[in-house]
This record gives C-alpha cells, sequence and structure tokens, in this order.
C-alpha cells in the first residue's frame, strides 16, 4: 500500500514538474496574468512561480489563479493535465482497492 501512495506521490510531482515547465515555455504567447498589469516587466522566477502556482491549482482541481490560458492551445494543455489528473487519480485508486 506504502508503495502505490509513494507511486501516487511522484506521478503528482512529475506531471507538476512537466506542465510547469510546458506552461513557463509558452508563457508569453499563450497565457495572460490578469493581475499583473506589465506581464512583460515580470522576471523570468515571476512567471515561473506564476507557471508553478498554475499547474498546481489546475492538477488540486481548484483552478483560481492569475493566470489564464488565451489560445487554444494552452486550453488544451489545461485539459490534458486535468485529464492526467482524472485518470491518474482513477488508477492510483484502482491498484489501492486491488491490493485490499
Amino acid at each position: 500500500m506504502l508503495q502505490i501512495l509513494i507511486k501516487g506521490v511522484l506521478f503528482h510531482i512529475a506531471c507538476l514538474a512537466i506542465f510547469t515547465l510546458i506552461y513557463f515555455i509558452i508563457y508569453e504567447n499563450e497565457f495572460e496574468n490578469v493581475i499583473e498589469e506589465n506581464k512583460k516587466r515580470l522576471s523570468k522566477m515571476d512567471k515561473l512561480v506564476d507557471c508553478f502556482y498554475f499547474s498546481t491549482t489546475v492538477e488540486a482541481g481548484v483552478g483560481l489563479t492569475s493566470l489564464q490560458p488565451l489560445t487554444y492551445l494552452a486550453k488544451v494543455l489545461v485539459c490534458i493535465q486535468q485529464f492526467c489528473m482524472i485518470f491518474g487519480n482513477i488508477f492510483i485508486f484502482y491498484l489501492s482497492v486491488k491490493r485490499k
């Protein structure tokens, strides 16, 4: 049971890292920061934190963030992350029930 829990946590950490990196790469053209008035003046660290925060809220199912996807590409990537979380959680739950 502990192995399933550890694998589940590692899966979520990997997804957070991958999607944070993807969102950071496409940040300039695909997202809008609705709180920051001048997103062009944000440092790389600010943008990275924004992307990590966005990825975390998507993965947790909260979805409340100042970063909003503007294009179809960004929206599809967010949907892919949501599907990964849904199916990943179902699979983890299935494995944990199967072991009992």
